[in-house]
């Protein structure tokens, strides 16, 4: 996927937050995940539109750096989420990840070619260990 291709489409992340969002909740522990909710928006940084950065207004915060962002599409038992995504920084006027295009999931894959393998366009995980 790239950035353009997501653009103004509802995007979330979850993660754990250095600061928690000032909501009461039970039980509230330290080490519980927060959903994050916004919209992809490649207009909001310096580099809009860059091939490889997708900027979006999900609230994230300090620490969830590696988190990862997906689009839900559909309804019910026909949601389909596609992982777009990887948290890299929360600023005070946009939040930034990675976009997951074919470029970088190449480049994961060689970094782990022993767990995924290129399909398609698509990083797979790999079935048999070699």
């Amino acid at each position: 996927v790239t950035p353009a291709q997501i653009q103004g489409q509802a995007v979330q992340t979850i993660g754990y937050p250095s600061k928690k969002p000032d909501v009461d909740t039970r039980p509230r522990k330290d080490w519980m995940q927060w959903l994050a909710k916004g919209k992809a928006d490649n207009s909001r940084g310096n580099n809009a539109n860059h091939p490889f950065l997708l900027f979006h207004n999900a609230d994230t915060t300090n620490s969830q750096s590696g988190s990862p962002i997906w689009t839900v599409s559909g309804t019910g038992d026909q949601q389909t989420f596609s992982l777009v995504g990887i948290v890299t920084q929360a600023g005070q006027k946009y939040n930034v990840a990675v976009a997951l295009t074919e470029r970088v999931l190449t480049q994961i894959q060689k970094w782990a070619h022993n767990t995924f393998e290129m399909k398609a366009g698509a990083l797979k995980v790999t079935t048999s260990r070699k």
